[in-house]
C-alpha cells in the first residue's frame, strides 16, 4: 500500500517506492477485450525477433545495439526477415502548446529525454502552463539541477522510484 513498483519483466526482479499522492487517485482500467495471439502477426514478429536476438547471442532485442543489427543485416535478409529504421517526427513540447494554445492545465506530464530533461523543462512557461504532476528522469540527481530548477518554479518532490522522480505543484 502507498508503493509504487518497478518490475523488471526480463527477471522479475521488483522494487517498491513509498508513493503517497495526497488529493489524487489512481484508475487502472481494464477494457475486456479478449486478444487473440495465435495467428497473429504479433507471434510472427515475436519469433523475428527471438531468432535475430539468438543470432547476435543475446537473450532478447533489448540489449541489441544498432552494430549488432547493421553487422548482420545481409543475414537478416538471407533468412527471410526483414530491416527497416524508422524516422520518426518529432516536435518540441513549446510547439506542441503553440499550435494548441487553448491548453492551458496539465494534469500529468512525464519527461523521459535522455539527458536533455533540463532544456525541455526551461522550455516551459510556467507562468502560463499549469502542470500538476510531474514525472521526470533524473539519471543524475547529484549534478542535473533538476530538482532544484523544479523547486524555483513552484514544485515539490513527492516519490522517486529508481531514476524517476515525481514532483507536485504548490498551486
Amino acid at each position: 500500500k502507498n508503493c509504487l513498483m518497478r518490475l523488471d519483466c526480463r527477471s522479475m526482479e521488483f522494487q517498491y517506492f513509498p508513493f503517497e499522492p495526497k488529493g489524487y487517485k489512481l484508475v487502472l482500467v481494464d477494457s475486456v477485450v479478449k486478444h487473440e495471439l495465435v495467428d497473429s502477426p504479433y507471434n510472427k514478429r515475436r519469433e523475428s525477433c527471438e531468432r535475430v536476438a539468438a543470432k547476435l547471442g543475446i537473450e532478447t532485442l533489448r540489449d541489441a545495439e544498432m552494430e549488432d543489427l547493421e553487422r548482420i543485416k545481409a543475414e537478416i535478409a538471407h533468412s527471410g526477415g526483414s530491416y527497416k529504421i524508422v524516422k520518426m517526427q518529432g516536435a518540441k513540447f513549446t510547439t506542441i502548446l503553440k499550435n494548441h494554445p487553448t491548453i492551458h492545465t496539465i494534469d500529468y506530464l512525464s519527461i523521459d529525454v535522455e539527458n536533455g530533461e533540463m532544456k525541455v523543462l526551461e522550455s516551459i512557461d510556467f507562468s502560463r502552463i499549469k502542470i500538476t504532476l510531474l514525472g521526470i528522469e533524473d539519471a543524475y540527481p547529484d549534478t542535473s539541477g533538476l530538482s532544484e530548477y523544479l523547486m524555483q518554479v513552484g514544485f515539490r518532490e513527492i516519490a522517486r522510484m529508481g531514476c524517476d522522480r515525481f514532483f507536485e505543484r504548490d498551486i
